[in-house]
């Protein structure tokens, strides 16, 4: 709402400004004080010094924010006063007093010149050629009514034009007023039908049968009832309803909804009507139609069972149910009488109903319906059947034969192993990948749900790979696997249960006990003779004990080459070789010939021996000279041993060898060098052994000859 401001009041001498009378403006009234005194200057301007030709007219409208109904049930009205009131000088001129566009045409106006007795003779609306006009400080009546048609919350605008009369129209300065109108609705509407379903019942087809629909408005508060429209969504002609000439109902009160029902074949009909109204919980309600121009008993079946009931998979010892509705399209009682029985090798309590086999259900009336309920509970696997029968006293209908099928869903779970023993696991290794598969050898599909570790399971078994859940498997797939392995990070025992959440049948939570054993690599890793290395991932010799070889490189047998003499290695050169002292011939006191034995611990490994050979003789022994031979014989070698021999004359010492495999010294199992009859032939043998180089290396004690002879 727009509302001039009031102007301030002109006194008639300037000089009153400066003088002991001061005077202020107020938006309701102005006032002076003279002396200590207060003068009300509205009514008394002469002492106030005002000049009241000189002020200006000025509409003032009470109340200045407008009006509010409450009243707002039909029925009603309800008036209240708008006082126009000139807070100025002069006259007022009140040109139009009209509502605004799109105000509800609910409310309605009228102007009196007294606000308390406004039973008097209504005025002119006024207009530019004969404005209402009201002195100063005096008021005229505007009396605004309400009397709502609906029940919907009503605004409106009132617009009020006034200038100053003492100049023209056409040289005046407008002033619009714009005060606003509301109808206050608390709370929001409510209502009941009086029933979702309207039955007709019989009706001779071209015949016309009746009905009522009520709308009560059930408002705990002053809320109308508003039915907005009706709408048929038959498809055809059949139904038909008068819209109610009064459409509105305060609290307590209904709105009444004439239908009919007129069939033109025989035939059952079905319709729906949509009620739209104001109750914002509930805007569209829908009411069935019903009606049938048969007038005997006639029965429908839903869903469909011509092609009999198929539960499909179910659940061995789970229950199925179809819900069939038994509607009587006829215009006279129905009774069906329902019996069922099993079919071949099925169990004669798979199938079953909510009645009693054989007795008649209550006696359905015309366009009303029963529910028939048919149960199947497997009693195993595979397909079952069995066979519904409905008698009635439908004349077109008298027996209705339906087959019942089902199909026993009982899946079992087949694992191909029950728990896992890994073994000794090394700490810091990771087991084998044991594989776990899972099928199914039931009937229907199996569905693996979940999986998990039980609480308190060690984390160190763990999981490799599994299927993504959930997981179906039908009998006639391939079994899925789960995989398991041992990760071992701590000495001591690891055990773990796997559970698997399925639907078998036989159980439907599975339990795999898994148990190994985290140990240190000593014991993980035994070695003969030796001491084990694991930081490779698996068994392996670290090292072998003082006097023991690994020479053919495999851990199963450890260290199993013991260096000859218990140990005590035979060098490879003439610090440390072995002295084989002095061996002669027949006519020498030393022995004859020496047989050793060794082997050679790896590739690298030599033998080295040295022996004197002496060619003795005597008056009696070898008197006329001997031929005198020294040899060196290899008795026995693994594959790929080589003997190397170096005969050299009296005092050469130790040398003359080699560290490796030499033609020239190397490759014969026998040496010897022949003496003369004329000459001491006296030897010095040095006497070697080495691998040949494309040799592989083995535990296997070679023999080797030396022998002096005549």
């Amino acid at each position: 709402m727009t509302l001039l401001a009031p102007q301030p009041f002109r006194p008639k001498s300037a000089q009153l400004l400066s003088g002991l009378m001061f005077c202020w403006v107020l938006l309701s009234s102005a006032a002076c004080q003279e002396d200590g005194a207060s003068v009300n200057c509205t009514a008394n301007p002469e002492q106030c010094g005002i000049d009241v030709e000189a002020v200006p007219a000025r509409l003032y409208v009470d109340p200045p924010f407008g009006l509010g109904f409450g009243c707002v049930l039909m029925g009603c009205d309800e008036a209240k006063i708008l006082t126009l009131e000139n807070r100025g000088g002069g006259q007022l001129a009140i040109t139009s007093v009209r509502f605004k566009e799109g105000s509800s045409e609910d409310f309605s106006f009228a102007l009196y010149n007294d606000e308390e007795d406004p039973a008097d003779e209504a005025l002119e609306h006024p207009t530019i050629e004969k404005p209402l006009k009201i002195k100063d400080s005096r008021t005229k009546a505007l009396s605004v009514t309400y009397k709502p048609t609906d029940g919907i919350a009503d605004e409106a605008v009132l617009i009020i034009d006034a200038h100053d009369a003492s100049l023209p129209y056409q040289d005046s300065v407008l002033t619009t007023v714009e005060v606003p109108l509301r109808s206050r609705v608390l709370g929001s509407v409510a209502f009941v039908p009086s029933t979702d379903t309207i039955n007709f019942g019989y009706v001779a087809p071209d015949e016309t049968g009746q009905a009522i629909l009520t709308l009560e408005n059930t408002s705990e508060n002053d809320a109308v009832l508003t039915l907005a429209a009706l709408n048929l969504t038959d498809e055809n002609d059949a139904f038909a309803f008068t819209f109610p000439e009064n459409p509105h109902a305060n609290p307590g009160d209904v709105i009444e909804v004439a239908l009919s029902f007129t069939p033109s074949e025989y035939q059952d009909y079905e319709g729906q009507l949509t009620v739209a109204t104001n109750d914002t919980a509930q805007p569209l309600i829908a009411v069935d139609l019903r009606g049938t121009a048969f007038s005997e008993p006639g029965i429908r079946i839903t869903p469909s069972v011509g092609q009999g009931i198929d539960f499909g998979a179910v659940r061995f010892g789970e229950t199925d149910v179809w819900e069939l509705q038994l509607y009587n399209a006829g215009g006279a009682p129905l009774t069906v009488t329902p019996s069922i029985s099993a079919l071949g090798d099925t169990d004669p309590n798979v199938f079953h109903m909510g009645s009693t086999s054989g007795e008649a259900l209550a006696e359905i009336a015309p366009l009303e319906s029963t529910v028939l309920s048919v149960y199947a509970t497997p009693a195993g696997g595979g397909a079952q059947e069995g066979v519904l029968q409905l008698e009635t006293t439908d004349p077109n209908n008298p027996l209705i034969t339906v087959t019942l099928a089902v199909f026993g869903n009982a899946p079992m779970a087949e694992y191909s192993i029950e728990d896992i023993d890994f073994g000794n696991v090394v700490m810091g290794w990771q087991s084998d990948v044991v594989e776990v598969t899972i099928g199914n050898t039931g009937t229907g599909d199996l569905t693996i749900f979940s999986y998990d570790f039980e609480i308190g399971s060690s984390p160190q078994i763990m999981l490799g790979s599994a299927p993504d859940l959930p997981v179906k498997i039908s009998p006639d797939d391939d079994p899925i696997s789960f995989a398991f392995f041992l990760n071992g990070q701590s000495l001591g025992p690891a055990n773990a249960t796997f559970l698997l959440q399925t639907d078998a049948i036989d159980y439907s939570t599975a339990r795999l006990d898994l148990t190994g054993q985290v140990v240190s690599c000593i014991d993980g890793c035994p070695v003969a003779n030796g001491t084990p290395s694991c930081e490779a991932g698996y068994c392996a010799i670290g090292s072998c004990a003082e006097g023991y070889h690994d020479t053919n490189v495999a851990f199963a047998d450890g260290c199993e080459c013991q260096e000859e003499r218990n140990g005590d290695d035979i060098g490879g050169n003439c610090s440390d070789k072995r002295d084989l002292g002095n061996l002669g011939d027949d006519c020498s006191d030393h022995a004859h010939s020496v047989t050793v034995t060794g082997n050679l611990h790896d590739a690298e490994d030599t033998d080295l021996y040295y022996v004197k050979m002496e060619d003795a003789g005597s008056v009696i022994c070898d008197t006329f000279g001997d031929s005198f031979r020294a040899k060196v014989e290899l008795i026995s070698a693994p594959p790929g041993l080589a003997l190397c021999v170096n005969i050299r004359a009296s005092g050469s010492g130790c040398g003359g060898y080699t560290d490796y495999y030499d033609p020239s010294y190397c490759g014969q199992n026998s040496y010897s060098s022949n003496g003369s009859w004329s000459s001491d032939d006296d030897k010095e043998v040095v006497a070697w052994v080495v691998w040949k180089p494309d040799a592989t290396p083995i535990c296997t004690n070679y023999q080797i000859k030396f022998r002096a002879d005549d």
